[in-house]
């Protein structure tokens, strides 16, 4: 076992190329740098650890491998591989230029790729068929119902696109929700079809099915729903195609869960040659991941193991692949020097990898870590890879932090704070004071999470004689049922929340949760305090476990017992009545006679020398 003792900033061709870019090229992107695009970096990454089945190195950047990873993107449901090409491009040239590779990347070897659209472009259009839709919608009037979406939106919807200045990312999303769209119609869709999708119950819903059926995530498909009812938005708002019913709306299209087995954690679109197989043969052949039929054996990596093993039997989301296993495999793996293997799971290894971490970064994430590892070591055991379970392995000590919670001063603080806000969210319609107030008290009054808080909806809310109500919800971490009892302040906030727009469900977010986020920072600075949104949740357990011992693990819902003790009680809150030791007894006399002897001691001391 040899341990790479390289120093962090010292690389090489033989650094890890994940460490690399953490370590010397994120610190030097530009502070505007969104964190989308941070993102994309961390994706095209993974990718290509994927690729090589092994955390990539620097020396991985050659002409070479690299096409041979834009080769393999398309099977993995990249049809367009030019994001994860620029962001490696990027850290190559980078390390070039700091002398850590010795080769530069080929323009020429490694070509953008050309979208593979199944939308054709407006030059491939018919010059009658463009300039009789360019001259109906021209004049404001009804387009007809048989006119393919296709032809509307390169000839009327992406010009005014770019006349407003507007990026083509919006245009490429639709291009990908139409391709969609085409591929559950198994025919190109028309304006009639959108208005058919827009009014359908179902067919959102269908969609969405049809999209995690093919192996993307449901997030995908209802990004797709969404992109579709923005385009009827368009087409109705310019007057193209008759409203029905009123206004648009988009449907609250229900989470499918549990994720179907199998799920790419990344996203992609069904190329137009996937959709022509599918077609010739009555259906639309998914682009499924690649299925491992042979067995792990000890010389199988544990990146490996991770995507083709554990991922397809117990699904992770993304995040889980790339910041925590995927992180504490690289982390094993910089110790050994080389790919961590099934073979290396063994105590002495990873005891010694444990004690390497002492005193390096945060005992949190070592502890996390480690426990990623031995849930990889039990599942090889349980697959019959492994003969032996993880036994006496080292513990890592992790320092008990202080939780922090609001009390019900801070709560009245906040309430004023959110009392003050004025004007309406632009896309809801509800005046911001009184969706705050609503949120806040239901949050207090509930314990329950942010998710379940925001997906409340109003006809699970049962009005009760006395002004108050009964709100009775599952949790969506747990699937339990949990009933709570909401008092008349509450219940009223709500009331006229909803008042001011009506609505399904009882706190609509006008903006995506990063920006929501954002807001409640916004009014948490404004009312004087520091902390999260979850402080509510655990200054409300704390305080129902004041009252009574045993409430607060009530009020969470919790299975687990000791989960509350160990992660919300805030001490603060439960031990208000501080018991003050008695003062020591203070006697200057005392001391100062004592002094005095000494002194005299000391003189009688020397008179004797």
């Amino acid at each position: 076992m040899i341990a790479n003792n390289t120093p962090r900033r010292g690389f090489n061709s033989k650094s890890l190329l994940a460490d690399y870019y953490k370590a010397a090229f994120v610190p030097l992107l530009p502070p505007t740098t969104t964190t989308r695009k941070r993102a994309s970096y961390k994706t095209a990454l993974s990718l290509f650890d994927e690729f090589l089945r092994r955390p990539a190195m620097l020396v991985d950047l050659n002409n070479e491998t690299l096409a041979g990873f834009l080769a393999w993107l398309p099977d993995r449901g990249y049809p367009v591989a030019n994001g994860p090409r620029d962001r490696l491009l990027s850290v190559w040239r980078f390390a070039s230029s700091r002398h850590r590779v010795d080769t530069n990347p080929d323009d020429e070897a490694l070509p953008r790729a050309k979208r593979p659209c199944g939308i054709p472009p407006a030059s491939e259009l018919s010059t009658a068929a463009r300039a009789e839709t360019s001259s109906e919608a021209s004049s404001g009037g009804r387009l007809d119902p048989k006119t393919p979406l296709v032809q509307y939106v390169e000839t009327i919807l992406a010009p005014e696109i770019h006349r407003a200045g507007a990026g083509g990312e919006s245009l490429r999303m639709t291009e990908h929700a139409l391709r969609w769209l085409d591929a559950l119609l198994k025919r190109a869709p028309t304006l009639a079809d959108l208005s058919g999708f827009a009014s359908s119950a179902t067919m959102p819903a269908e969609l969405v099915r049809f999209i995690v059926a093919h192996d993307r995530l449901p997030s995908t498909g209802k990004a797709m729903v969404g992109r579709l009812f923005a385009l009827w938005k368009a087409v109705v708002w310019a007057g193209h195609m008759p409203p029905i019913g009123g206004p648009p709306k988009l449907p609250a299209v229900k989470r499918l869960k549990p994720r179907r087995e199998g799920a790419t954690p990344y996203g992609g679109i069904p190329t137009r040659e996937a959709i022509e197989r599918g077609r010739a043969v009555g259906q639309v052949a998914p682009t499924l991941p690649q299925v491992i039929t042979a067995p792990a054996t000890l010389e199988t990596t544990l990146l490996s193991f991770l995507v083709d093993y554990y991922a397809m039997e117990r699904p992770l989301a993304a995040a889980s692949i790339d910041r925590g296993y995927g992180a504490a495999i690289q982390s094993f793996s910089r110790f050994l020097g080389r790919p961590a293997t099934l073979a290396d799971l063994v105590a002495p290894t990873v005891n010694a990898w444990i004690a390497s971490r002492d005193g390096i970064g945060s005992p949190n994430t070592a502890s996390s870590h480690r426990r990623q590892l031995l849930v990889l070591w039990r599942f090889a055991y349980e697959t019959e890879v492994l003969n032996e379970l993880p036994r006496r392995i080292r513990k890592v000590k992790t320092p008990r932090r202080v939780i922090e919670g609001w009390d019900t001063e801070q709560m009245g603080r906040l309430l004023a704070a959110a009392d003050q806000l004025s004007g309406s969210f632009r896309k809801t319609r509800i005046e911001r004071r009184l969706w705050w107030r609503a949120f806040l008290l239901t949050a207090w009054y509930t314990g329950l999470r942010l998710g379940d808080v925001l997906a409340i909806r109003f006809d699970s809310i049962t009005q009760s004689p006395d002004g108050g109500g009964r709100l009775t919800v599952v949790m969506s971490k747990t699937g339990d049922t949990i009933d709570r009892v909401l008092p008349a302040s509450a219940m009223q906030a709500i009331l006229a929340s909803m008042a001011s727009s009506p609505r399904e469900t009882c706190f609509p977010l006008w903006v995506d949760q990063r920006h929501f986020y954002r807001a409640a920072k916004a009014l948490i600075h404004s009312a004087g305090l520091r902390g999260t949104i979850r402080w509510i949740r655990r200054g409300s357990a704390s305080e129902a476990e004041r009252i009574k011992a045993g409430a607060g693990r009530a009020h969470l819902g919790h299975r687990t017992v000791g989960l509350f003790e160990s992660n919300y009680r805030v001490d603060r809150i439960t031990q208000q009545e501080v018991i003050l030791p008695p003062e020591p007894a203070f006697q200057p006399t005392l001391r100062l006679e004592h002094k005095i002897d000494a002194n005299q001691a000391g003189e009688a001391k020397g008179g004797a020398h």
